[in-house]
């Protein structure tokens, strides 16, 4: 019998699975260096309007929304790059200048590839206490890439997590919630 020969997506599975969230998604943001700001805010909204509007749970937009209106201030942390997350937050109400996601310095109208940030993991609870320097009362999350950020909450909710989140937030007490359409 001959060997089996692995498939190419096995082999690209285990490089990536050596490189950690934060330095993927670094790496994802600062490969636009060149690329003008309005030409990455408008593939941002073509992205998010093609790809993920389809999958945003229904009853988290009406929360968001009843939210902001009681006087929350609502924001996005996300390990996403901030251009496909400010695109995002508009559907919700949230400010574009509430967003904390994987970003870079912009020069003369141009992306550049120096990090100002990547919120993954701790760096989450980092962003959030340098930015906001007040306790945060919620927190919602759906992986273990959120569990920093979850940690320094009033009241965390794992929404849709993955196995792992979900086996965390049960042994930490926190309330897990199953979005219409999934479990």
């Amino acid at each position: 019998m001959a060997p089996v020969k692995e498939q190419p997506l096995e082999k690209e599975r285990q490089l990536y699975s050596k490189v950690d969230e934060e330095t993927m998604c670094g790496e994802m943001v600062t490969i636009n260096a060149g690329v003008s700001l309005s030409a990455l805010e408008k593939a941002a909204e073509e992205f998010f309007a093609s790809v993920v509007e389809k999958r945003i749970f229904p009853e988290m937009l009406p929360l968001a929304h009843e939210l902001a209106a009681a006087g929350a201030s609502v924001w996005a942390v996300s390990s996403t790059n901030d251009w496909v997350v400010r695109a995002g937050v508009r559907r919700f109400g949230i400010p574009a200048d509430h967003v904390l996601g994987a970003s870079v310095h912009i020069q003369d109208g141009l992306a550049t590839d120096r990090l100002v940030r990547v919120p993954s993991g701790p760096g989450k609870a980092a962003a959030i206490r340098e930015v906001l320097r007040r306790d945060v009362d919620v927190c919602f999350g759906n992986s273990v890439h959120d569990v920093a950020m979850l940690e320094i909450a009033g009241h965390a909710f794992a929404v849709n997590p993955n196995p792992d989140l979900e086996k965390m937030a049960q042994q930490k007490g926190w309330k897990v919630y199953w979005p219409t359409g999934t479990k």
